[in-house]
Order: structure tokens, then C-alpha cells, then sequence
């Protein structure tokens, strides 16, 4: 488990719980009809990609998410929703 209740504050408990709900927000696209998923996809990728570009440039190492020459769409997002939003769903909903 993320936490057990009894070993935060209220405070804490109320930052703690509205972090989670933002990342949730922040996230929220994987879960949303196919249209509206793809649609930020194809934006988040873009920025990814712009972020490589301007690394290559920098002469600074690209991460490879970021890295037009290896760049797959598809791949990228099955690895996102393994690896980030179904362990981040599992958590929330506990």
C-alpha cells in the first residue's frame, strides 16, 4: 500500500489526498474515449519529441521517450499505461 491512514497527520492525509487527485487528473486522458485519448497522445508525444530535438541541439543526451529516431507511438503508450496509470489506478482505488 501508498500509506496507512493512522501514520499521517490530517494535514498531511488532505495534501497527500489531493495530490492524488491531481496526478489522477494529470493522467486522466488514458482513461477517456479512444477520440480524446489519441488526440493527447499525439500532443504529449509532440512535446516529448520537441523536448528531444532540443536536446540533440544542446548536444545534451536525449531520453528515449523523447527520441524522434526511435520513436513508436504505440509502444510508448502501451508502456505508459502498464507501467504508470495501471499501477496508479490500483493505488487509487484501494
Amino acid at each position: 500500500k501508498l500509506f496507512k491512514p493512522s501514520d499521517l497527520s490530517q494535514e498531511e492525509d488532505a495534501f497527500f489526498i489531493c495530490s492524488m487527485v491531481l496526478k489522477m487528473a494529470d493522467i486522466s486522458n488514458s482513461v477517456r474515449p479512444n477520440r480524446i485519448y489519441m488526440q493527447w497522445a499525439q500532443r504529449i508525444s509532440t512535446e516529448f519529441l520537441e523536448q528531444g530535438d532540443w536536446e540533440r541541439i544542446r548536444g545534451q543526451s536525449v531520453a528515449p521517450q523523447n527520441d524522434r529516431k526511435d520513436f513508436n507511438l504505440e509502444k510508448g503508450q502501451m508502456r505508459f499505461l502498464e507501467f504508470v496509470v495501471k499501477p496508479f489506478l490500483a493505488e487509487f482505488v484501494k
